[in-house]
C-alpha cells in the first residue's frame, strides 16, 4: 500500500492516508470476525508503521482560551461542533454521527453510538465507534444544553426554508441538505470554517484537531465555564 500513488498528484500516498485505510479495513474485518463471517482478521499483521510514532502535542489552557474566543465569532454550527468535542472529549467523527435522538434533555446526557468515516472518493460511512467502550454516555453542562437548543432551532429554521418538513429525531446534528451527516474533513477545512480556520489557529503550536479531545483538554475546558455565547 505504501507503494501506491495518488491519482491526482502522482506522489506516493501520504503516511496518514495509508494508516487511515488500514484502520478502516481493520475495523470492518474485525466486525466480520465478531459476526462469525470469518475466523480471523487478515489485516492485523498486514501493516506496520514505519519508524517511531510521532507524539503530537495537545492544546494548553492558553490555546483553549484563544480557540473559545475564535469559535464565538464563527457560525453557530462550528461553535457547537468544536465545543462539544472540547466539553466531552469525543472524536470528531463521533460528533458528526450524533442524532437529535441521542440527546436526553432531562438528564442532560448525550449518547455516543456511531462514528462517521469519509475516505477520498468513497461514500460516507456511518459505523459503530472504534471500540466497544466507544458506545458511551457523556453529560453536558446547562450552558452546553442551551447552546444545543439554539442550534436545534436554527436547524429547524433551515429545514423549513428548504421544505415543509419538521426537524426529525433521526436527523443528524450536523446534517447536509441531502440528509447525510457532515463528514469531519468538511468540518476542519478552511472552506468550511469561515474566517480563521481551526487548523490555521492551531498550526503555530503544532496541534492537530485531534489534540482537542485529550482527557487533560476536557478537564481544562470544564474549568473555563465559558460554554455559552
Amino acid at each position: 500500500m505504501r507503494q501506491e500513488r495518488n491519482e491526482n498528484t502522482g506522489n506516493l500516498l501520504a503516511k496518514g492516508t495509508v494508516e487511515g485505510i488500514h484502520s478502516c479495513l481493520c475495523g470492518i474485518l474485525s466486525d466480520a470476525v465478531e459476526a462469525g463471517y470469518i475466523t480471523h482478521n487478515p489485516v492485523w499483521r498486514a501493516y506496520k508503521k514505519k519508524g517511531i510514532s510521532k507524539e503530537w502535542p495537545v492544546a494548553d489552557e492558553e490555546t483553549v482560551q484563544r480557540l473559545i474566543a475564535a469559535l464565538e465569532t464563527q457560525s453557530l454550527k462550528y461553535e457547537v461542533y468544536y465545543k462539544l468535542i472540547l466539553a466531552t472529549g469525543m472524536r470528531r467523527g463521533e460528533a458528526c454521527g450524533l442524532r437529535w435522538s441521542d440527546i436526553d434533555w432531562r438528564q442532560r446526557a448525550l449518547h455516543i453510538r456511531r462514528n462517521v468515516v469519509k475516505l477520498s472518493r468513497q461514500p460516507i460511512m456511518v459505523k459503530e465507534p472504534k471500540t466497544r467502550a466507544g458506545v458511551r454516555v457523556v453529560y453536558l453542562s446547562k450552558d452546553m444544553c442551551k447552546l444545543l437548543r439554539a442550534w436545534k432551532k436554527e436547524c429547524q429554521w433551515e429545514k423549513e426554508q428548504r421544505s415543509d418538513d419538521e426537524l426529525a429525531q433521526d436527523d443528524y446534528l450536523f446534517q447536509q441538505p441531502n440528509g447525510d451527516p457532515t463528514p469531519r474533513k468538511n468540518s476542519t477545512s478552511s472552506a468550511a470554517m469561515p474566517g480563521a480556520s481551526i487548523r490555521k489557529l492551531l498550526s503555530p503550536s503544532g496541534i492537530r484537531p485531534s489534540g482537542l479531545r485529550s482527557p487533560y483538554q476536557t478537564s481544562l475546558w470544564s474549568m473555563t465555564q465559558k460554554l455559552g455565547r
